[in-house]
């Protein structure tokens, strides 16, 4: 597992959720985490708690909006999520990869 999953899996376990994360680098969804929690080769479901304790931490969908019942693929744990780009300091990109991560730009 590459650093910046991994540490992301410490943080959601820290907070109660037992998710598999997966940083996007490159494509259409660059700059998103997939968050998913698949058991015994099923999906967990996606719950009115997941989302709301996933909202809490700081998270928002992949247009930057709260995450709701349809941010879950069809009802399961499975969600693309904005948000914790802190866990990408001082990790190496793949190669290959397009993303890079936004800088704050400060009005002068």
């Amino acid at each position: 597992m590459r650093p910046e999953n991994a540490a992301m899996q410490a943080y959601l376990a820290e907070h109660g959720i037992k998710a598999t994360p997966f940083f996007i680098w490159d494509g259409s969804m660059k700059g998103c985490w997939r968050i998913y929690c698949k058991r015994a080769g099923e999906y967990a479901p996606w719950t009115p708690e997941i989302w709301t304790r996933l909202n809490e931490l700081g998270f928002a969908n992949h247009q930057h909006e709260s995450l709701g019942q349809y941010d879950g693929s069809g009802g399961i744990f499975q969600a693309f999520v904005r948000g914790h780009l802190e866990f990408l300091d001082g990790v190496t990109a793949p190669r290959g990869a397009t993303y890079y991560r936004p800088q704050l730009r400060l009005a002068v």
